[in-house]
């Protein structure tokens, strides 16, 4: 404070006023020092000048306020809010009469202000950023229609119980990505992802979800794993209601077009048992298995896609091919290089308690790996590090009673080099398989 660097003087000045020469007082007596030498004696009303100039300079190198009291905020200010009656009025009211319009003008002009945090003690929190040091961080965030008040309302009012909640509560969507050091590769680097996408949503939410995690990883350019419960249940296994089933089938083109065969037919039940047993078979523990859309469907379908079509920075892609010779059964088709197949769909990685015959098995674990390949499905095309004989190790899981997981474990061999020519493997048949 002015008042403390200069001791023998106190300042005043009146709070909000600019800070000039001509708003300062003395409130002490000044006497000038006797001249010595040369020094040139000033008289009482040039040494006040001289003071009042001195004083304004060390205001503004200092940059403090002139009054020793703290400064005065606003400590709660809220406008008068409408009443029912009032927005009824609103709604149906038009024009607007004077009274109604003025508290409308006033209400969305005049802000919101509380300082009650300040009074109460409460001090600034300036975060030490890396390279930065003390900072300001401003965070925007529009929860104007906050889907859930309750837990907007708990983050700002204690945050501990807001993480707390957040903490045991379910994970929707989660991914650990990693890079490794590994020498005998030539960029001796490996990046692993590991996606967890949402099991409680619609397959076009888990596409969207795998679609944000490939942005993340485009731009890696030495060998990429990405191996993860991908949730590939072949259907909407969101939370339902009545009210949003009937919402979901009046707004889908797929159940009127189904309608319109089955009056133009006059099939009914038989249409619905025939579709449905043809497309569970179809798509029975191969969630990659070709959409046909009314009499076929596969929702599942388009986030293979995606990744079959996603294309690195540097031009390499998902390994997508399937060789009777780099498979341990001599299966092939899509992705059995890098997930074990069977002799239908895949070898399935999870199963609920309680099965009925095939029902409640799911294949839904997954190995996708990028290594130096330009074309996905391209048999020509280099099988350095590229996947081979992928294992599902069901054995493994249900070594000891009860089962160690409702999850099998996967396995797949990445060479460090490009591979020789491999024998020729030769499937077995189902009488190998029963004698």
């Amino acid at each position: 404070m002015i008042g403390q660097a200069i001791s023998q003087y106190k300042v005043t000045g009146k709070l909000g006023e600019d800070i000039k020469p001509a708003n300062l007082m003395l409130t002490e007596e000044v006497k000038a020092p006797a001249a010595r030498g040369r020094m040139r004696v000033l008289d009482s009303s040039q040494f006040l000048l001289c003071l009042n100039v001195l004083i304004f300079v060390l205001v503004l190198c200092l940059g403090q306020p002139l009054n020793a009291a703290e400064p005065e905020y606003v400590r709660y200010q809220e406008p008068d809010l409408f009443s029912y009656d009032e927005l009824v009025a609103l709604a149906e009211t038009e024009p607007l009469g004077d009274p109604l319009r003025s508290k409308l003008d006033v209400l969305t002009t005049t802000p919101f202000i509380s300082n009650e945090a300040h009074y109460q003690g409460t001090k600034p929190h300036r975060p030490e950023i890396d390279q930065l040091g003390p900072s300001l961080r401003v965070v925007m965030w529009n929860i104007e229609r906050g889907f859930t008040l309750d837990g907007v309302k708990l983050m700002f009012s204690d945050t501990d119980a807001f993480l707390e909640k957040v903490a045991a509560g379910e994970r929707r969507t989660t991914c650990l990505i990693v890079t490794l050091d590994v020498p005998d590769l030539p960029e001796e680097k490996l990046t692993v992802a590991a996606p967890h996408l949402e099991n409680r949503a619609q397959p076009k939410a888990r596409r969207e979800q795998m679609n944000e995690l490939l942005v993340s990883l485009r731009d890696v350019r030495n060998p990429v794993v990405m191996t993860g419960d991908l949730n590939t249940t072949l259907g909407d296994t969101q939370p339902t209601s009545v009210k949003r089933e009937v919402y979901r089938r009046v707004g889908s083109s797929e159940f009127w077009a189904t309608r319109g065969v089955k009056y133009a037919t006059g099939v009914g039940l038989i249409y619905d048992v025939t579709k449905g047993t043809v497309n569970f078979f179809k798509n029975q523990n191969d969630p990659t298995a070709k959409h046909v859309p009314i009499i076929g469907p596969n929702p599942e379908q388009e986030l293979f896609k995606d990744l079959e079509a996603f294309r690195f920075r540097d031009g390499t892609v998902f390994d997508f091919r399937g060789d009777q010779n780099r498979t341990i059964n001599a299966t092939k088709g899509t992705l059995a290089n890098s997930n074990q197949r069977e002799n239908k769909g895949f070898a399935i990685t999870y199963q609920v308690n309680r099965t009925v015959g095939p029902i409640g098995k799911l294949k839904l674990d997954w190995i996708f790996v990028k290594s130096y390949l330009e074309k996905p499905r391209n048999p020509s095309g280099p099988y350095r590090f590229a996947p081979h004989f992928a294992r599902t190790m069901a054995e493994v899981n249900y070594s000891l009673e009860p089962r160690l997981s409702d999850h099998n474990p996967i396995s797949v061999d990445l060479p460090f080099s490009e591979p020789g020519r491999l024998v020729k493997r030769k499937k077995k048949s189902l009488f190998d398989k029963v004698f």
